[in-house]
C-alpha cells in the first residue's frame, strides 16, 4: 500500500501510518487477526505481488552521471577509465517488475481463499498485454490460474466431487437450526446500503473509498488496483446475494474482503489530500 502511496503521489509515512490506523482500528479485522484466519495469508500475498508488480528502477547505465566536456587529455583519461569498467547488467537486472514472486504470490492467495478466483482475470489480462508489450515473463502470472484447478483436484481426489466445497455453505445451513432463512432481494440492498452508511465512521469511509477511486482513475494510475478492489467488493457482494436467496447462512466474516477492498482505496482517500496539505505548509 505505501509503495503504492509513493508511486501515485502520496507520500509513503502519510499512507503508511493511516494504513495501521485503519486497519488495526478495524476491530472485526483484529479478531481475525488473532484467529490466524486465513485471509491475513491473503493480504501477505497481494501485498508482495503488488510490490513485485510495481517494482521499477533506472538500469545502472541510465544512473550513471555524464561526465563534463573536459580538454582533450582529461577526455583521454576518462575514456581510459571507462573503457576499465566492466559492462553493467543489463537495464531488466535492475529495472521492471519481478513476475516470478508476483506469479508464486497470486498462487499462494488463490489456494488459501476462493473468494480471489474473482480478481485472476487482472493479473492474466496485465501479464498478456506485458507480454504483447514484449515482456515475455509477463506469461509467468498466468500461473495464478492453477489455483482453482489445484483446489477442485484436491476435493476430487480427497471427496470424489470436485465441487465439494461449493456445497459446503448450504450443508452447514441444513445441517445448523434455524436452518434456511430467505432474504429477499430489497432487503439484501437495504444492508448493502447500511453496512456502509449507518454511522459517521462507515460514511467517512466511504466517501474516502470515492475519492481515492477518483483520484486513481484521474492520475491514470493504478488502475489494476481499482479494477482489483472493484471486482472483489462487486463479486463478493453478488456472490452473498446469490446465497442470501437461497437461505444459505452468511458469516459476517464473508464480508472481510470486499471491506477490505473499500478501506484500501480508503487509505488513497485520506493519504492524497493530507500529503497535498503537509506539502503546501511546508512550502510555508
Amino acid at each position: 500500500q505505501a509503495a503504492l502511496l509513493e508511486r501515485d503521489g502520496a507520500r509513503g509515512p502519510v499512507g503508511a501510518v493511516l494504513t495501521v490506523v485503519l486497519f488495526l482500528g478495524w476491530a472485526e479485522w483484529s479478531l481475525q487477526v488473532a484467529r490466524g484466519n486465513s485471509v491475513i495469508w491473503v493480504l501477505a500475498c497481494w501485498g508482495v505481488a503488488a510490490d513485485a508488480l510495481v517494482a521499477s528502477g533506472r538500469s545502472p547505465a541510465a544512473s550513471t552521471p555524464v561526465p563534463a566536456p573536459a580538454s582533450d587529455g582529461a577526455a583521454a583519461a576518462v575514456s581510459s577509465v571507462a573503457a576499465a569498467r566492466p559492462d553493467p547488467p543489463p537495464a531488466s537486472a535492475a529495472a521492471g517488475p519481478r513476475w516470478g514472486i508476483a506469479a508464486v504470490a497470486l498462487l499462494l492467495a488463490g489456494l488459501a481463499r476462493s473468494e480471489t478466483w474473482l480478481l485472476l482475470p487482472v493479473p492474466v489480462l496485465f501479464g498478456l498485454l506485458a507480454w504483447r508489450r514484449g515482456e515475455r515473463r509477463g506469461l509467468l502470472l498466468l500461473l495464478a490460474l492453477l489455483a482453482p484447478a489445484l483446489w477442485l483436484l484436491h476435493d476430487a481426489l480427497l471427496t470424489g466431487s470436485a465441487l465439494y466445497s461449493a456445497h459446503v455453505p448450504s450443508a452447514y445451513t441444513d445441517a445448523y437450526p434455524p436452518g434456511r432463512r430467505i432474504i429477499p432481494l430489497e432487503r439484501w440492498v437495504g444492508r448493502f446500503l447500511r453496512s456502509y452508511s449507518h454511522d459517521r465512521a462507515a460514511i467517512l469511509m466511504t466517501t474516502s473509498a470515492a475519492f481515492g477511486t477518483i483520484f486513481l482513475l484521474l492520475r491514470r494510475r493504478a488502475l489494476g488496483l481499482v479494477l482489483a478492489a472493484g471486482v472483489l467488493f462487486v463479486g463478493v457482494w453478488a456472490l452473498l446475494g446469490r446465497y442470501a436467496a437461497d437461505g444459505i447462512y452468511i458469516s459476517p466474516r464473508y464480508f472481510l474482503l470486499p471491506n477490505l477492498a473499500l478501506r484500501g482505496l480508503a487509505v488513497f482517500g485520506l493519504a492524497v489530500p493530507l500529503d497535498l496539505l503537509l506539502a503546501r505548509l511546508h512550502r510555508q
